[in-house]
């Protein structure tokens, strides 16, 4: 039985490029007609303009919108909930990814409060906006207490090993990087055919099948279980760098006085809502 509340929730997703008709023809069309630089060779030209060559051009400019936050369609979502793990799977589901995107939806609106820590590696670069995004294309309602995006910021209670571990943007280091660093067991290897299956043979595996299926969902799971670990080591197990209510809550009415294009009046209600949301408002 799901706890009534989940302290951390670590997450990570897995992701196919878009399948909508009209964005795959959009995006088809401009890679097959795109043009060599007017110095090119006559030789280039010719192999640019060849059909296999067009052809290889749109499909990866398809593959691609995989790692696109807007286009990736999300294949599979694993979490580790206090160390209890979980998992969607939107690859079997016949009817799409609505179902099941749907059900996370709702579980994490019902174990998820204001003080849920969301834990990732990049995940303000890639799983946040991927399942925002993903969640909205399908009419999702995310749940309540969800990061939320303004402005260009991520707001809410986010500790992304990434960014936290002092890289300048945009600069990007691997998790299996990061977790030698800090001493911690990198993410368990899945083999996929004779070679450990990364996020560049994803899209490849999905498209083999069900087979295929089970080792990504293994993959992404082993990524939650790194991360978690990552995580444990990096906050000293809870007691360094982690959030507290009303530090988050300053940080966010900080931003909002700082707003430019906000009259004094909806400043304060923004503040009002921030503390409500916090539960800082007394009740009669």
């Amino acid at each position: 039985m799901a706890k009534e509340i989940a302290r951390t929730i670590v997450l990570d997703c897995e992701t196919y490029r878009t399948r909508e008709p009209r964005i795959v023809e959009q995006i088809q069309q401009e890679a097959m007609a795109k043009r060599t630089a007017k110095s090119a060779a006559k030789a280039v030209k010719l192999e640019w303009d060849a059909t296999a060559a067009r052809y290889a051009r749109a499909e990866e400019a398809l593959a691609k919108t995989a790692v696109d936050v807007h286009l990736a369609e999300i294949l599979c979502v694993c979490w580790r909930e206090d160390g209890e793990p979980g998992a969607i799977d939107a690859m079997s589901d016949d009817a799409g990814e609505v179902s099941p995107l749907a059900q996370l939806a709702e579980y994490w609106d019902r174990i998820a409060t204001a003080e849920t820590v969301w834990v990732g590696h990049n995940i303000i670069g890639f799983d946040l906006p991927v399942l925002v995004n993903n969640w909205r294309r399908r009419g999702i309602v995310p749940p309540t207490h969800f990061p939320t995006c303004s402005n260009g910021r991520w707001r809410g209670r986010i500790y992304d090993t990434m960014a936290r571990s002092g890289a300048k943007p945009p600069c990007h280091i691997q998790l299996e990087t990061l977790c030698a660093a800090y001493n911690v067991l990198p993410p368990a290897r899945v083999m996929w055919g004779t070679a450990p299956l990364d996020g560049s043979r994803v899209g490849a595996a999905y498209e083999f099948g069900v087979a295929g299926y089970q080792r990504i969902l293994e993959y992404c799971a082993a990524d939650v279980a790194a991360t978690e670990a990552l995580y444990r080591t990096m906050t000293l197990d809870g007691r360094y760098g982690t959030y507290n209510t009303r530090d988050e809550v300053a940080a966010q009415i900080q931003d909002i006085e700082a707003a430019v294009d906000l009259s004094d009046a909806q400043k304060a209600l923004a503040i009002v809502g921030v503390l409500d949301g916090a539960g800082l408002v007394p009740r009669r």
